[in-house]
């Protein structure tokens, strides 16, 4: 559409060169800038904050992103991400002891969830890795990108330094949106819901876009490859409920198949019908069906994801890849050599698709 546009403009000036002719041409601009503004965006650059594996890069990336910096304070994590994002960008461990960004539109930044996590002491800011949240907005303020995007568990939002947050990007100049958003509500097998705090400083043209949001429904079975599902289970290990006691967690979409015996007394046939009964169980002692999502995996979760095969009858554990893969990441990504380690990494992502959305979302208010 531009390049067409562009000739007609070249070919309009040589015939007949008049003002007339110039101010047809600053309308046929600012139409291609109002209806069609992605024919006219540049790619964008970005710096990748708590990297982790770098689930935000490829998000950043398949929206046309370039990575300028990565900083993550594992080593093993930063071998994980450069061996699955080979590039030219900068490489730093500590944010306590960054002091310069190099030029970016678009900052991504997942602080440590612990000290705001349910799961945790929720210490907040009292806790050495939620003053970390301090070091990232000097960062902030210091580089002033584009747009700001950053991400963690909803247990943040009540705590101080999520206002915090929030008035510093105000005061600094940004226009501040919080959404909070469910991995599965965007084609992964996980339910994950995160808080995101987006905030753009570039000037928005018309009102805002909708959000985008993926209505794809997925299951398990649409992630598990058969290359990885050598080993399976002694089914002595497990009770397996007959199909009508296999009962979908209402409004969850994840499907309990059965249990682990022999780590706490076996439920009760009585209570199977009752989703919040049965909900009551920790999830490493659950079984899943294939056809059903699977909820957030936290701690060693990751590890013990118990899946129930219907045509093979029997039982499985999801592999590190597979595990990634419900939070959408690609086929190609290879996670830590040592299954631990790499179960470890992934319990902390964020979903890819999810970063990818929200990307796309700022690329549509032209933030980026």
């Amino acid at each position: 559409m531009t390049v067409c546009l562009v000739l007609h403009a070249i070919l309009f000036f040589a015939v007949n060169w008049s003002v007339l002719s110039l101010l047809w041409v600053i309308f046929l601009f600012v139409c291609v800038f109002v209806f069609f503004p992605h024919s006219l965006q540049m790619p964008f650059t970005f710096v990748d904050l708590f990297s982790s594996v770098g689930a935000f890069h490829y998000g950043a990336k398949r929206q046309g992103g370039t990575c300028k910096l990565m900083c993550e304070v594992d080593p093993e994590r930063v071998d994980v991400y450069i061996r699955n994002h080979p590039g030219k960008y900068a490489v730093a461990n500590d944010i306590r002891t960054l002091r310069d960004l190099p030029p970016h539109d678009l900052l991504l930044a997942g602080p440590p969830c612990q000290s705001y996590s349910t799961a945790g002491k929720r210490k907040g800011t009292k806790d050495p890795r939620g003053q970390l949240g301090f070091d990232l907005l000097r960062l902030i303020k210091k580089s002033m990108p584009k747009a700001v995007v950053i991400e963690n568990v909803l247990g943040m939002m009540s705590d101080p330094f999520f206002g915090t947050i929030i008035k510093s990007l105000d005061e600094w100049g940004y226009f501040v949106n919080v959404f909070t958003l469910n991995a599965a509500d965007f084609g992964c097998v996980q339910s994950r819901r995160r808080v995101f705090i987006v905030g753009t400083i570039r000037f928005v043209l018309g009102a805002p876009q909708p959000f985008p949001e993926c209505d794809r429904d997925s299951a398990i079975k649409d992630i598990m490859r058969p290359d990885h599902g050598q080993d399976w289970l002694d089914t002595k290990l497990f009770r397996i409920f007959p199909p009508s006691k296999q009962i979908e967690m209402e409004g969850s979409g994840y499907v309990l198949a059965g249990q682990v015996r022999h780590v706490n007394r076996d439920i009760p046939d009585a209570v199977f019908g009752k989703p919040s009964s049965a909900a009551s169980y920790k999830k490493g002692m659950r079984v899943f069906h294939e056809r059903g999502r699977l909820p957030t995996l936290t701690g060693s979760d990751a590890g013990r994801v118990y899946v129930w095969v219907a045509r093979r009858k029997g039982v499985r554990l999801l592999s590190p890849s597979e595990v990634y893969a419900t939070l959408g990441f690609p086929t190609t990504f290879r996670p830590h050599a040592m299954a631990s380690k790499a179960y470890l990494h992934a319990r902390d992502t964020v979903a890819v698709p999810v970063v990818e959305a929200v990307v796309k979302w700022l690329k549509q208010q032209r933030a980026i």
